[in-house]
This record gives structure tokens, sequence and C-alpha cells, in this order.
């Protein structure tokens, strides 16, 4: 990784691929989440938003959810529940693809959340989200979003206890 950082930042220092650096850590970021290195990815992110540059690409993964829900895998529910009460999610309506990402974060807080609580107030929350997540996806023919957006509802289905709604959540999800 640092081999190919240096040779990024080389490029970068002649003018070319602006915002490389920024978006290489982004992406490093998240391959290190998917291998469970939680602080590395951390640290990358924290590198992302030294480096980072304004550039017409917007970005699908925005750096405050993705440490949300890196805190999240480490059990952080305080920072993480923090960021999800701010979030910049729209209040009604279906999710745009642009916040797509940050609203199947919050949802996750959420459930962890609920989880941890049992208050009714953040199943409903959870629940609601969900649904307009699934009708911005359903709107943008999403069919991976609509899977996530199945899968979690199975699980909040299931932390409510309701088994049955669990299983046709999953069974959406499959087919």
């Amino acid at each position: 990784m640092a081999e190919t950082l240096a040779r990024c930042q080389r490029v970068r220092a002649h003018g070319i691929l602006a915002g490389s650096v920024h978006r290489l850590h982004e992406g490093y970021a998240q391959l290190s989440l998917a291998l469970g290195k939680l602080d590395e990815a951390l640290d990358h992110l924290d590198q992302a938003e030294q480096t980072s540059r304004w550039d017409r690409l917007p970005t699908q993964w925005p750096i405050d959810a993705l440490r949300a829900l890196i805190w999240l895998r480490q059990g952080r529910w305080s920072e993480a529940e923090h960021w999800a009460v701010g979030g910049a999610i729209e209040p009604a309506g279906p999710i745009p693809y642009a916040q797509e990402f940050a609203a199947l974060t919050q949802a996750r807080i959420l459930l962890a959340a609920y989880d941890q609580n049992k208050e009714p107030e953040t199943l409903a929350a959870t629940f609601a989200l969900l649904a307009r997540l699934q009708a911005g996806a359903e709107q943008g023919q999403r069919q991976g979003s609509l899977i996530e957006v199945h899968w979690l509802q199975a699980l909040a289905e299931q932390s409510a206890g309701n088994e049955p709604a669990a299983l046709a959540a999953l069974q959406q999800a499959v087919t």
C-alpha cells in the first residue's frame, strides 16, 4: 500500500489526478474495513480527510459514514449513535443514491441501538428509514441495494421478535 500511495503522490505533484491520493485512502479504508483491520481503516480515513480536495466526482461512501460504520463494528456505540443522530439524511421521501450508504449505515446503527436499549421508538425509526431506502432503491432500480435493505429488514424483524416477517424479508432478498 505504501508504494502505491507514494506513486500516487508523485503523480499528484505534477498536477495530474486531482483527488487521487484522497480517493486512494478512501479505497484503502474500505479494503481495511473488509479485512477487519478497523484501526487501519480509521487511519486511512484520517489521511483521506487530510488530503481531501474538491473535485467533480461525488463520493458514494462519505468519510463520516464510513467512520461511523467502523465505530459500530468496534463497539464504540456512543460515537456511532452521535453520528447517526446528527446524520444528514433528508427527513422524508425516498433516499437518493448519493445518500444511500449513509442511510444504510444509519439504519445499522439504529438497529444496534435498539438491540441495546429495546426502545420501541428506535425500532420504529429503523423500519421507517428502511422503508424509505427500499422506495429509493426500487425507484432507482438498484437491485444490490434492495438486497441489502431486505437483509436489514429481516434483522429488524428478528429483533422485534417477528420471525415470520424476518423470513419473508429474507425471501425477498434472495428472489
